[in-house]
């Protein structure tokens, strides 16, 4: 079976809904789950998701996206992934795995005794979406974790 990696903190996207006064081009720029989000999550349908997110993964409304994907049509959100800091951001050192309480699926941790998914954690998914932000400065971890 094929997997795929979504990085939402690269899948942004432009629209073009009209022109400020004086000639100026006004853009809406929406990120890519709000675009997933208003597309209805047509390219997840039918598909088991993991999610690599902390705190910061949440659409222009303030809704994180566990609770969007666990909510929209179709999906089965299977799995969470906690980068350095853990899903709140509230973790320091080890972050543990365990089960996420508010929708009954695993969260793996990847900053303990493994820093990347094993191929035991992926064998359920068809997708793994990334969704974290990073102030892209070398001593972060995030960009670390996308890479791994």
């Amino acid at each position: 079976m094929k997997r795929t990696l979504v990085s939402l903190i690269l899948g942004g996207f432009l629209t073009l809904p009209g022109w400020f006064p004086g000639g100026a081009l006004q853009a809406e720029v929406l990120s890519g789950l709000d675009v997933l989000a208003r597309d209805g999550f047509v390219p997840l349908k039918g598909k088991k998701v993991g999610i690599v997110t902390n705190c910061t993964g949440k659409d222009r409304k303030g809704n994180k996206i566990a609770d969007l994907v666990f909510n929209a049509p179709g999906v089965t959100l299977a799995a969470l992934f906690a980068p350095e800091h853990g899903l709140t951001g509230t973790e320091n050192g080890i972050v543990p795995s365990g089960e996420d309480p508010e929708h009954r699926i695993p969260i793996h941790s990847l900053y303990g005794a493994t820093t990347k998914p094993t191929p035991e954690m992926l064998k359920p998914l068809d997708v793994l979406l990334f969704d974290l932000q990073d102030v892209g400065a070398r001593y972060y971890t995030y960009i670390t974790t996308m890479a791994k």
